[in-house]
């Protein structure tokens, strides 16, 4: 990463940091992965979740829910976690997830799920390939808008 990659405010991540979610990436592919980082820069810790999206029922009419391999649903262990985060003295500062051969950008359903949770976070989208991580961008709410717009990028790995 350069410094022309990260904007004021960004996160800064370790490649420790990294590696932890791209190795959850990894482990999750064909699915989404997904997770949360709590703290920042030596301070980070990586809480990586179960992507149970394709566990759960659907009920309603209508189409069937996306399929995780192009959706996320924290588990609800990780979700309370997540939660609980908030009310301590290092809450959470990054929610991330993967997209499996699509890029990593911040997609519609990515800004509807933000919006809808109403958290103050930044979002890091992973970039996941059948044989490589090729990089992940971090995505931030622009203050008083529905827009959000690309704040750092992070090379990948080629393991």
């Amino acid at each position: 990463m350069t410094t022309s990659d990260l904007l004021p405010g960004a996160p800064s991540f370790r490649r420790p940091v990294l590696d932890s979610m791209y190795r959850h990436a990894r482990a999750c592919f064909p699915d989404e992965c997904c997770g949360f980082v709590v703290g920042d820069g030596a301070d980070a810790q990586v809480v990586c979740g179960a992507n149970v999206r394709k566990n759960r029922r659907h009920d309603a009419p209508g189409p069937s829910p996306r399929a995780t391999e192009h959706a996320y649903l924290l588990d609800d262990s990780a979700l309370l976690e997540f939660a609980y985060t908030f009310l301590s003295d290092r809450p959470p500062t990054v929610i991330f997830h993967s997209h499996p051969i699509v890029g990593a950008y911040f997609s519609l359903e990515d800004r509807r799920a933000a919006l809808h949770s109403g958290w103050e976070i930044d979002y890091l989208v992973i970039d996941v390939q059948s044989a490589i991580i090729p990089e992940a961008r971090l995505y931030r709410r622009r203050r008083n808008t529905d827009c959000f717009v690309e704040i750092a990028h992070y090379p990948g790995r080629d393991w």
